[in-house]
């Protein structure tokens, strides 16, 4: 008799919290990233993450003990604006620049040996700020600019097996640096950046290795950006922070892509202060982001950040799906100066809508005491300095949150 009201009880408490969205944060900060010199490239080979900072620096963090070790320094010459990328227990660092000095070098790094071997240069023009991506035993370079701001949209081929260079189909999105390559399965994937006119994109192209040709997706979520990050966990795309407008304003957003239906997503944004030129990695079903470069377009200043942040894409916290309100609208996004938030709460509840600045600073509160029915507000925004506001309505029992651009 006990076992069966202890039963009853046990299954009334799992009802009683089904009621109610209690969410979980799927940000955990891990071990800051050293300080000391800007980010030239990084790559992941099975559980550890590598990153190269300026000048010759090479580190290594191992996730089984979340802990930062110093490995054998980079040989080659010094630059900014690589790319890096691994095959098997090897990683790979291409490209860069240094006083106007442009690399087609490619540098292999050996896991066993912790030692550095030189490999067969790119073909064609050296560039800075390529991205890269892998398809089984075979590196794409795609992207970059040089001095000229030519040849920025080829697509290079190196065969590990044969140590050999092959150019590919040229990539239609135009001239493009800075972007954000991955790749899932047989297909290549390359977006955002900045052009030969220093706009930002939010284009996203798709590449097939069996024909050899590019096909344009659906745009990135989110502001076009460039000097963003992006990795993919199974058939998911993750792009996000960067470089948003020709201010180089910044910010932590992050966004999904779904292979399968072609469509973003937002998901929780990267915890601290927006970014840019950051890193990231996939690591186990996770990914990884962190360091970069945060931009005051008050002040003028930049300021290395070193956080680190471990993103598990199996928690959500209501960014998109919400049971608090039905026929949630907020626009124009971005905005000059007036936003309009519109929604339906589904029941008679107490809502707080908050919009925050990028510290913290609460700029805008409306109380909704008891209410219930449609609701629609016009908020004057425009004494707000530019930047990424949090829009954020909470009741007792679940919080939705999204981002807000002023510019």
């Amino acid at each position: 008799m006990r076992t069966i009201l202890h039963h009853l009880f046990l299954l009334f408490f799992l009802l009683t919290l089904s009621k109610f969205n209690f969410a979980q944060v799927p940000w955990v900060q891990k071990a800051d990233v050293p300080l000391g010199g800007s980010v030239v490239a990084y790559f992941a080979i099975g559980n550890k993450a590598y990153l190269l900072k300026a000048p010759f620096e090479f580190w290594e963090w191992n996730s089984d003990n979340n802990s930062w070790s110093r490995k054998t320094d980079f040989p080659g010459t010094q630059r900014g604006g690589a790319t890096g990328f691994s095959i098997g227990t090897k990683g790979y660092i291409s490209g860069g620049q240094i006083y106007g000095g442009f690399f087609t070098d490619l540098w292999e790094w050996d896991q066993a040996t912790d030692t550095w071997t030189r490999k067969a240069d790119k073909g064609g023009n050296g560039r800075e700020n390529p991205s890269s991506f892998v398809i089984g035993n075979k590196a794409y370079l795609v992207g970059g600019w040089n001095l000229n701001n030519t040849n920025i949209p080829e697509l290079w081929e190196w065969d590990q097996a044969t140590n050999t260079w092959l150019q590919k189909a040229t990539c239609p999105c135009g001239q493009k640096a800075a972007g954000v390559a991955l790749s899932i399965g047989n297909k290549g994937y390359f977006g955002t950046g900045w052009t030969n006119t220093s706009n930002v994109t939010n284009d996203f192209w798709e590449w097939d290795q069996a024909t050899d040709t590019w096909q344009q997706k659906a745009n990135v979520g989110g502001p076009p950006r460039s000097s963003a990050v992006g990795f993919s966990i199974g058939n998911k795309a993750y792009i996000g922070t960067g470089t948003i407008n020709s201010n180089s304003q910044t910010t932590n957003d992050l966004w999904e892509w779904d292979q399968a239906t072609n469509s973003w997503s937002e998901k929780a944004s990267i915890p601290g202060i927006e970014r840019h030129s950051a890193i990231g990695y996939s690591i186990n079903g996770k990914g990884y982001i962190g360091n970069g470069t945060h931009y005051d377009p008050n002040t003028g200043g930049s300021t290395e950040l070193a956080d680190f942040w471990e993103f598990n894409p199996l928690i959500f916290i209501g960014i998109n799906e919400t049971t608090l309100v039905t026929n949630f609208k907020y626009y124009p996004n971005p905005s000059i100066k007036n936003l309009t938030v519109s929604l339906h709460t589904l029941s008679t509840q107490q809502i707080i809508l908050k919009i925050s600045n990028s510290i913290g600073k609460v700029v805008y509160e409306d109380h909704l005491k008891h209410y219930s029915g449609e609701y629609i507000n016009t908020i004057d925004l425009g004494e707000q300095a530019m930047g990424i506001y949090t829009l954020e309505i909470s009741s007792d029992k679940e919080r939705i949150l999204k981002k807000v651009i002023l510019q």
